[in-house]
This record gives C-alpha cells, sequence and structure tokens, in this order.
C-alpha cells in the first residue's frame, strides 16, 4: 500500500466504507423487510379465517356446502390463497376447495397453514330487562363450537415481494456506492491536482529551472505548501542568481589569472630571449679570450666567468620551463631516437665536473637499446635526465653516481617499460626535505643551515615533464647516504637499424677546418664572436649583416657552410632559408645551413628544420659545440 498513488489511496479511502456501509445496511434493510413481509403474509392468513369463522357460521351450523361455496369463491380469488376447508364438529369434511391457478405449482410451493374454529355467536334479545343484558359474559362452552377452518397459504407473492426488496435494496446500495465513488473521485482529484502541480514543479527545480512557480489551486494545509515551496523556489532562485554571479567573477578572475600567466610566460619568454643575445656576445668572447689567455690566473678569472655565466643562462631556462609548466604550455614533439646515445650526451657536460669533484660515474644502459629506438620527446627527456643529474652532482663530493637505463619489451613488442634510475652516494635528504623537493622551491636555502646552491626548481621541472610524458618518478633518499630516483615510462619502439654511430667527439680540442664560410648576423659583436671561433680553426669566413647582402654573396661565391641568426632585420628566417635553397636548385647544389637562435621555443626549431635548414644551435654558442656542427656538417653529404 506503501507503494499506492494518492489518488488510488484517496479513492480506495472513499469507496471502501461506502462498500461497507452498502452490505450492512443493504443486509439489515432485506432482513427488516423479509420479516415484515413474513408477518403480513401471517396477519393475512390469521385474518382471512378470523373473518370466515362468523361467516361461514350458519352454513357450517345448518352443514350446507352450498353456502359454503359461495363465501369461499371470492376467497380463492387471493392469488397465495391455495386451499379453504370447512369441518363440522364432528370433524367431517363440509367442503375443501382448492386454487385451480396453483394446482401445477403445488409442490413446488412452500405452503403456510392457518385454522381456527366456528363458534356459535349470541344473539342479543330485544328485552326491557335489562339484567339479562347487562350481565357479564358467560364462559365459554365446549357446546358453542359447531366447526372449523383450514386455510393454506403460499409464499409465492411472499418471494416475489423479497426479490423486489432485495432488488430496490441493491439498487439503492448501487446508487449509495457510485455517489460515494464520485465523491471519493471528486475528493482525489482535488488533492491530485495541486499534488501533480508540486511534483512537476519539483521536477522542473530538479532540472534547474528554478523560476517555475507551482498554482496555488488550495487551500488549508495543501494550500500552504504550495505557499511555501513558491516562496523556497525564490529564495534558490536568488540564491541561485548570487552564484552565478560569483561563478562569472570567479571565472573572470581565473581568465585573467590565465592571462596574467600567459603574460608572465611570453614576459619571461622574452626576457630570455633579450638575455640570451647580449650573453652569447659576452660568453663568446669569455671563451676567446680562454683560449689566448696563458695565465694561469686571467685564465682561472675567465673560466669562472664563463661558469657564472652558464649558470645564470640556466637559471633563466628553468624559470621559463617552469613558467610552461605551470600553463600546461608544454607540447611534446615525439620522434624515434636512440636512447643510449642520448644518455651519453646527456652525462658527457657533467665529465669536467665529475673529475673536479673526484666522483666516479658510471652509465649502464641495456643491450635491448642496441635493437630498438624509442618514441618519445629527446629533448624532454633529455632535460629530465640532466635535472637529475644537476641535483646529484650537487649534492655528491668524492663518491659516486651511477646512471642505469633498463627496458622491457611489452607482449605485444610494440611498446617498452623503460626504467630509468641515478642513484648518488651524496648527502642525501632527511625525511622532512624529501617530501617536497619536487615541490618549486621546495628545498630553498635557510639561514640556519648550511648553503646549498639551488634555484629549487630543477627536480620540480623533472617531476612535471615526467608526469606530462605519462611516466612516474620515485625517490628514496636518508642523510648520508645518498639519493635514488627511479623513473618508469611505458614508449613504443621500433627495430633500430645497424648503421654506424657518429658520436661527437668528447674533448674540446678544436679541429681542424678548411674551408669557405658565410656568417649573416646583424649584430656586429656577436657577428666578431663567431668569425674569430671559426678562425680559430682554420675556416675562412665571409660575414654579412642582412639577408639580401647574404643572397648576394651567395650568389658570388661557393661556401661549404651558411651560418645565419633567427633574427636578421630585413628578412625573415624562414624567407631566407627557402630563398638560398631555390637559389641551390638552379645550381643543383646543397648548401648545408646552421640556425643560430636565441629562441627556446621548440616549435620553432621544428620550423627552422622544416623549411631546410640542416641543424641550429641555442644561444648562447658554445665555442666547442659550434666547432663540432660546423665539421660535422662541412663533411661531404654522404659521410655525415
Amino acid at each position: 500500500m506503501n507503494k499506492w498513488s494518492i489518488f488510488s489511496r484517496t479513492i480506495v479511502l472513499g469507496v471502501a466504507p461506502a462498500i461497507f456501509m452498502l452490505l450492512a445496511l443493504t443486509g439489515f434493510f432485506i432482513h427488516e423487510k423479509f420479516d415484515t413481509l413474513q408477518q403480513q403474509l401471517n396477519r393475512k392468513g390469521e385474518l382471512l379465517v378470523q373473518q370466515l369463522g362468523p361467516a361461514s357460521e350458519y352454513a357450517v351450523f345448518i352443514k350446507n356446502p352450498s353456502l359454503l361455496e359461495e363465501i369461499v369463491t371470492p376467497v380463492l380469488n387471493e392469488s397465495d390463497v391455495v386451499f379453504v376447508e370447512f369441518y363440522d364438529r364432528d370433524n367431517e369434511l363440509l367442503l375443501s376447495r382448492r386454487n385451480l391457478t396453483l394446482i401445477d405449482e403445488l409442490e413446488e410451493l412452500e405452503i403456510s397453514n392457518f385454522s381456527s374454529e366456528i363458534e356459535l355467536q349470541d344473539v342479543p334479545l330485544e328485552s326491557s330487562d335489562l339484567s339479562l343484558s347487562l350481565a357479564g359474559p358467560s364462559e365459554q362452552s365446549p357446546n358453542k363450537i359447531i366447526g372449523r377452518i383450514h386455510l393454506g397459504l403460499t409464499n409465492k407473492q411472499l418471494l416475489a415481494n423479497q426479490m423486489d426488496s432485495i432488488m430496490g435494496g441493491i439498487l439503492i446500495g448501487l446508487a449509495s456506492l457510485l455517489l460515494a465513488a464520485g465523491l471519493a473521485l471528486l475528493i482525489a482529484r482535488s488533492i491530485l491536482k495541486p499534488v501533480k502541480s508540486l511534483s512537476e514543479t519539483v521536477k522542473l527545480f530538479k532540472s534547474g529551472i528554478l523560476s517555475a512557480r507551482v498554482t496555488e489551486y488550495s487551500g488549508g494545509e495543501l494550500g500552504i505548501l504550495e505557499s511555501n515551496i513558491n516562496e523556497m523556489a525564490k529564495t534558490l532562485e536568488q540564491a541561485k542568481r548570487r552564484e552565478l554571479e560569483h561563478a562569472m567573477v570567479l571565472e573572470q578572475a581565473r581568465s585573467d589569472a590565465v592571462e596574467a600567466s600567459k603574460a608572465k610566460s611570453k614576459f619571461l619568454a622574452q626576457m630570455s630571449y633579450e638575455m640570451r643575445e647580449p650573453m652569447n656576445a659576452a660568453m663568446g668572447s669569455l671563451q676567446l679570450l680562454e683560449a689566448s689567455v696563458q695565465a694561469s690566473k686571467l685564465r682561472s678569472y675567465v673560466e669562472n666567468s664563463l661558469v657564472a655565466s652558464t649558470k645564470l643562462i640556466e637559471l633563466v631556462d628553468n624559470i621559463l620551463d617552469y613558467a610552461q609548466l605551470e600553463n600546461n604550455a608544454v607540447e611534446l614533439s615525439p620522434s624515434y631516437f636512440d636512447p643510449s646515445r642520448m644518455l651519453q650526451r646527456c652525462t658527457a657536460p657533467f665529465i669536467a665536473m665529475a673529475t673536479k669533484k673526484n666522483i666516479d660515474t658510471h652509465v649502464h644502459a641495456n643491450e635491448i637499446f642496441n635493437d630498438f629506438l624509442i618514441y618519445a620527446d629527446e629533448y624532454q627527456f633529455q632535460k629530465i635526465i640532466t635535472h637529475l643529474l644537476s641535483d646529484s652532482f650537487k649534492n655528491t663530493e668524492n663518491g659516486t653516481i651511477e646512471v642505469k637505463l633498463a627496458g622491457k619489451l611489452t607482449e605485444s613488442a610494440d611498446k617498452i617499460f623503460l626504467v630509468l634510475e641515478v642513484i648518488d652516494s651524496g648527502c642525501g635528504y632527511s625525511a622532512d626535505k624529501l617530501g617536497k623537493i619536487f615541490h618549486s622551491f621546495g628545498v630553498a636555502h635557510d639561514v640556519h643551515k648550511p648553503y646549498q646552491s639551488n634555484a629549487g626548481l630543477g627536480l620540480a621541472i623533472a617531476k612535471k615533464l615526467t608526469d606530462c610524458m605519462k611516466g612516474t618518478i620515485e625517490v628514496s633518499s636518508a642523510p648520508d647516504q645518498g639519493t635514488r630516483f627511479k623513473l618508469e615510462f611505458v614508449f613504443k619502439v621500433q627495430p633500430q637499424e645497424k648503421i654506424e654511430a657518429k658520436l661527437p667527439p668528447s674533448d674540446s680540442r678544436a679541429p681542424s677546418i678548411s674551408g669557405r664560410i658565410l656568417v649573416v648576423e646583424n649584430n656586429a659583436i656577436d657577428q666578431m664572436v663567431t668569425k674569430d671561433m671559426l678562425n680559430n680553426i682554420g675556416a675562412t669566413v665571409d660575414t654579412a649583416i642582412s639577408g639580401k647582402i647574404a643572397l648576394e654573396k651567395i650568389r658570388q661565391n661557393d661556401y661549404q657552410l651558411i651560418i645565419a641568426d633567427a633574427n636578421i632585420s630585413d628578412l625573415s628566417i624562414l624567407e631566407l632559408i627557402q630563398r638560398i635553397r631555390a637559389f641551390e636548385r638552379a645550381k643543383n647544389q646543397q648548401i648545408p645551413i646552421l640556425i643560430f637562435t636565441a629562441d627556446v621555443h621548440v616549435s620553432d626549431w621544428h620550423d627552422f628544420l622544416k623549411a631546410g635548414a640542416n641543424d641550429f644551435l641555442v644561444k648562447p654558442i658554445e665555442m666547442t659545440a659550434l666547432w663540432q656542427k660546423a665539421e660535422q656538417l662541412m663533411l661531404p653529404q654522404e659521410s655525415r
């Protein structure tokens, strides 16, 4: 019943008592009617025999059946009289008559018998003797009974009347039931209509339409409920409006924050670019000075200046990388590469530091990488390893640093489960610092503790880049027991072609180059520094301060290498590359093009290569890196 609707419950509540009252009252009415009809039949029978007694007194007294026949004939005309019989004093039958219309039904009829004695009536005398007439009634004498009457009445009419009573009772009951049902239906609808209106309005509330209102049909409790729901809807609508206004304010604040963050990233990128330009001239000059200075003290000053400049550039790069990661602005550019060779390139810059700090360095790469290339962003992966190695070399002295690269193919052999470990025996981290080393500035300087050089960004960048590449990074450490970083990735792989590896030279000795190089640079200092760097290895160098001058010189001379800055004044670098390549196609030759750029966006580097450049270097330019690139690009094409 708990699952019944309000309409069903109301109908049942209205009709059930009506049915009960119908059955009770109809039963009582019919019962009383039956009793009344039965009493009427009994009274009729008694009345008939009482009336026939005096009427038939004389005929019975003289025993005259003819007279009795005249008396009985009208009585037998009654439809419920079955028979009439007269007996004399001696109980002899004087007359017996049957109702001929009921002869065929006698066996089926139920007959009620009535009888009465026929008495000889006293006749008062017409006498003036008051004593005779005023005398009290004399005692009944048996001699006064002169006969007896038997009368039979059928219940046929009684049954018919009873049936009529039943039908009447049923009709009255049905009419009452219909009235009760109609009244219950009317009440149910009057209750259901506001309840349904309430339900539909609540559904609208649920769907978020708080402007809906309940039509107030009713009075009483339902009317109060309708009014309260409307008031509640009004309150909710106002609250939602305030919430939307608050959400709009928050969204605007978020949008402003995003725009501010983008502006910050753009500002940092621009500042990085602006800093790299003068730093390129400064560091280039220092490198040239380092190569020419013989005095050990002056050479030490130059080396310290180069180290400080390199750290400044690293700090700028880290700030820019972190800002881009915070804004989810880093776009991965995956390609297939050899992770073992990439690992050698990552560890090569730390060889000098390892020697200076007396650190024994071990690099192990699984043999599986001799057969497979992995598909990932090599540049960002190299950044992760570099930041981990930087942390290990910072915390280690007179110890060991071990780099392990392992891999296992999946069952389908199209992916590899790669594990990279960087383990050092340095000073390690305490438990409180260990939980914060991946936070920006998580291990910042504390004036109460010994100073450790740390910008607080390297490990945070490594963690965010690992997340971007859908990898995991774990760290375990303890004070004076070293630190262990473990990274896990899943990369696609493809078989590696067996070709002879051409690794760049591992030392910084100057190569010897014979050939003609064109340097396109509109900054006079950078132009001079680049020219001197290349002159030191035997190259003949021409310069051009604009793209148009460079194109003119290319038409007039044969060059084995073109080095161009990405920011020449009269042409875009992409247009310059394309015009050089178009000129070469006409002469059926190809000159290697090396781009210098202060831009740190990977997408721009790819644009250089797509336009036709052979390679690029990011400012500030390291002299040894320039020598290696120049030597590599000036080799015959089949030997590169």
